[in-house]
């Protein structure tokens, strides 16, 4: 029984970082994902002229924030949906885009880079004709 709890102890020792880098890789993968959703999301309300405005995404320290005005300053604060993301993965620089109504074109060209604990990097981009990526 000793033998047995030892070779389990030892294991999930062997195992942890393992798991802890598929862990701050996978949150680096969610993060994307959930960035490139919202991006598209505030550029569908854009498009739809949905509240008869722009739409647009700011990032912040582990928050994305969809919100509805022509920039972040001058928003609908009560119309905001923030969406917290993994505190090991950090934005650079941060970001702050407002899609155009009807055409859903970005205000600017857009691309961050986000790292993991690992130093693992995904780059988001948002183009000039409104392509998010």
């Amino acid at each position: 029984m000793l033998i047995v709890v030892g070779i389990l102890l030892a294991w999930g020792f062997f195992s942890l970082p393992s798991y802890q880098n598929f862990q701050q890789a996978n949150d680096l993968q969610m993060t994307f994902n959930l960035i490139i959703n919202i991006a598209t999301r505030a550029q569908t309300k854009s498009q739809s002229i949905e509240g008869d405005s722009s739409w647009g995404v700011k990032i912040l320290t582990n928050e994305i924030i969809l919100f509805k005005g022509v920039n972040y300053d001058a928003r609908d604060v009560s119309a905001d949906e923030k969406t917290k993301f993994s505190a090991t993965i950090t934005v650079s620089p941060g970001l702050e885009v407002v899609f155009n109504k009807l055409t859903g074109y970005p205000s600017a060209t857009v691309t961050a880079t986000l790292t993991n604990g690992l130093n693992q990097t995904k780059i988001f981009s948002i183009n000039e004709r409104g392509a998010i990526y």
